[in-house]
């Protein structure tokens, strides 16, 4: 099971209303771009501050063999990045795909000073020193971290 929770998958072929960690890793069928898809409408949910929002990500990350964090290069993430650096720190399976913040960002209409871009990416930077130390696959790319979470979980069967 991954923690990657989202209102739309597709297994064998048909659109199923539940979140991908209540599906069997063998019977989802997805592509890049609707992964990409997901991991936007996760984003966008986590910023729904209600409780049941919350107790549903906190069961489905409980109930995953594998944890994936995209830190993506438009968004700060720094709420995701210590969540992930505490799940790394309590032993927790975790793939992450980091990217770092570019020069001139614009993040939620604001434009990010050169100062904010390099501490953002500091964390980022920390986080991946922190996951490698632990052993935890880090990516730049997030078919690259999809692939690595796929291999996991199949590997864990």
């Amino acid at each position: 099971k991954v923690a990657l929770v989202c209102t739309t998958k597709v297994l064998k072929g048909k659109l199923v209303n539940a979140p991908l960690s209540d599906l069997p890793m063998d019977q989802i069928f997805i592509t890049f771009d609707e992964f990409c898809s997901l991991v936007s409408e996760y984003k966008n949910r986590q910023s729904d501050q209600s409780k049941g929002w919350d107790n549903v990500v906190s069961k489905t990350m409980d109930n995953s063999r594998v944890l994936l964090f995209v830190i993506q290069a438009n968004s700060r993430s720094v709420s995701a990045m210590c969540q992930a650096a505490y799940l790394i720190g309590s032993g927790c399976n975790v793939v992450m795909c980091v990217q770092h913040i570019p020069q001139d960002a614009v993040l939620d209409g604001e434009v990010i000073s050169k100062l904010a871009v390099k501490d953002y990416n500091r964390g980022r930077s920390y986080l991946s020193d922190f996951a490698n130390r632990e052993g935890v696959p880090v990516f730049d790319e997030i078919q690259e971290a999809l692939e690595c979470v796929i291999h996991k979980c199949k590997a864990s069967k």
